[in-house]
C-alpha cells in the first residue's frame, strides 16, 4: 500500500502568474499574490503574444503592428500591477513573444519556478477546446506544479475548504504534501477523498465495510505523521471519479482541489479526456495541479 511524505516541508519560493490581460486577469493575480505571500516568495508576472495575432496583418504593416501591439503590452502590464495589490511583494515582469504554452514551460525551467498561476477563458466549442489543449500542454509537462483560476471565480479571499481526492498511487500522493502544506498555511478544513470507481454493492452492509477500509486507509496512506490545525474530513464516494469530485468539491463549498496529474505527451493532451481534465475544466473553484517528478 502506497503512503505519502504528506508532511513534508514545502517551498514556494518563485511564482510565476501568467496573464493574457482578459477581463479575469486582476482575479487570477490576486490568487498568485496571496499565496506568493503566504509562501514570501517572488512573484513573476509575465505575458506572452502569440504568433497568432498576426496572421492576418499584411506584411508591409507587419513592423508597425508589432510596434503598436508591443506598446499595448507594456501599457496593460503597467495597469495590472497598478492594481494588483502588489504593495511590499517581490515582484518582476516578463514579456515574451511565442508560442504560449512552450514559452511559460520554458519560463518555469529558467527561472525555477515552483509554482504556476493561470486562468481559463468560459469559452465554448472549438474555442474552449483550443484554449483548453493550452493549458492541459502547460499543467501536463510543467516541471512544478500548476494552480487553473477558472472564470467563475471570485477575487481570492479566504479558503476555509480544501479537497484533496485520491486513489492512492504513488503518483497520486505526490500532492499530498501540497495539501496539508496549503491547508495549514491558510487555516483551512482539509477534505480528503478516495472514489470507489466500478465496485458493485450488494447491501448496506457491503456498502459500509468498504466505506470504512477507504477511510482507514486514507488515514494511513495521507493523515500518519501529519498535523494539521483543523481536524480533516473523511470522504469515501462510489461512481465517476471527475462527477463525484464535482460533486463533493460543490457539497463543501471547497475554495481550492488538489489534484495530481500523469505526464502526457502535447500531442494526446486532451484527447482522452481523462478524469483530471474533466476535473479541471468543470471545477467550481482553482485546481491546483500536481505532476510526479521524475
Amino acid at each position: 500500500m502506497g503512503t505519502s511524505s504528506a508532511g513534508a516541508r514545502i517551498s514556494l519560493r518563485r511564482v510565476l502568474f501568467a496573464t493574457d490581460f482578459s477581463v479575469s486577469s486582476e482575479i487570477v493575480l490576486s490568487h498568485a499574490s496571496v499565496i506568493a505571500r503566504r509562501y514570501r516568495s517572488k512573484l513573476y508576472m509575465a505575458h506572452v503574444t502569440p504568433p497568432e495575432l498576426y496572421k492576418s496583418v499584411p506584411h508591409e504593416l507587419l513592423k508597425e503592428a508589432v510596434g503598436k501591439n508591443r506598446e499595448h503590452v507594456r501599457h496593460e502590464m503597467a495597469h495590472l500591477m497598478r492594481s494588483g495589490g502588489l504593495r511590499k511583494l517581490r515582484h518582476q515582469t516578463i514579456l515574451e513573444e511565442g508560442d504560449v504554452a512552450d514559452v511559460l514551460l520554458r519560463l518555469v525551467r529558467e527561472h525555477a519556478i515552483d509554482l504556476l498561476v493561470v486562468g481559463t477563458r468560459g469559452h465554448r466549442g472549438v474555442k474552449r477546446m483550443l484554449l483548453g489543449s493550452v493549458a492541459e500542454k502547460i499543467y501536463r509537462q510543467a516541471l512544478c506544479p500548476v494552480l487553473i483560476v477558472p472564470p467563475p471565480v471570485r477575487e481570492q479571499g479566504r479558503v476555509s475548504r480544501i479537497l484533496y481526492p485520491t486513489d492512492f498511487s504513488q503518483h497520486s500522493l505526490q500532492a499530498a504534501p501540497y495539501s496539508v502544506s496549503l491547508a495549514n498555511h491558510y487555516r483551512a478544513k482539509l477534505i480528503l477523498l478516495h472514489v470507489v470507481e466500478g465496485v458493485t454493492l450488494h447491501s448496506i452492509g457491503d456498502l459500509n465495510q468498504r466505506r470504512r477500509l477507504v477511510e482507514n486507509r486514507l488515514k494511513k496512506s495521507v493523515l500518519e505523521n501529519v498535523e494539521l490545525e483543523l481536524k480533516p474530513e473523511l470522504e469515501v464516494e462510489f461512481g465517476d471519479a471527475a462527477q463525484r469530485i464535482y460533486r463533493v468539491a460543490s457539497q463543501w463549498q471547497a475554495g481550492l482541489i488538489v489534484l495530481a496529474v500523469r505526464l502526457a505527451k502535447p500531442a494526446s493532451a486532451h484527447l482522452t479526456a481523462g478524469t483530471a481534465y474533466k476535473v479541471v475544466h468543470r471545477a467550481p473553484c482553482p485546481v491546483l495541479t500536481v505532476r510526479r517528478r521524475a
